[in-house]
């Protein structure tokens, strides 16, 4: 063990075999939807749920996990930060930075994350959301 430093031992961290797999289908607003919508209920957690005959929703397929750019992560670590404040600061910086369309698959999984599948969904913090691996699997 050539990487242990004064006897430390190292961690180990088991990854879940499905933890990359695709989730099922969640109906999300468009991000021009997203907006207006945030605007409009501004002291709303999350919101939805959405049905997928309704005008700018999209399905959305993401995964348990997503990558966060390191220029972003400060974000992330926040304490009590919800997906949607979140995604409010994240899309801000992003597009002030022309890096919306680079950092999709993190806005998809922000949308999916703010979004309710069921009328009594409660919120969560990004960093619940992303500690427990499968959170969009099991709300």
């Amino acid at each position: 063990m050539g990487d242990v430093l004064n006897g430390q031992v190292p961690t180990s961290v088991h990854i879940p075999d499905n933890l990359f797999n695709q989730l099922p289908a969640v109906q999300v607003p468009t991000d021009g939807l997203m907006a207006q919508l945030l605007q409009a209920e501004p002291n709303a957690p999350m919101l939805g749920p959405f049905a997928a005959s309704e005008a700018d929703v999209t399905p959305v397929v993401t995964r348990s996990v997503v990558v966060v750019p390191n220029e972003y992560a400060r974000l992330f670590l926040t304490t009590g930060m919800r997906p949607r404040e979140a995604y409010q600061a994240l899309m801000g910086l992003l597009l002030q930075r022309n890096h919306d369309i680079a950092c999709e698959p993190l806005l998809e999984w922000l949308r999916v994350a703010l979004t309710r599948r069921g009328a009594n969904a409660l919120p969560r913090t990004v960093i619940d959301l992303l500690c427990s691996m499968h959170a969009l699997v099991h709300p």
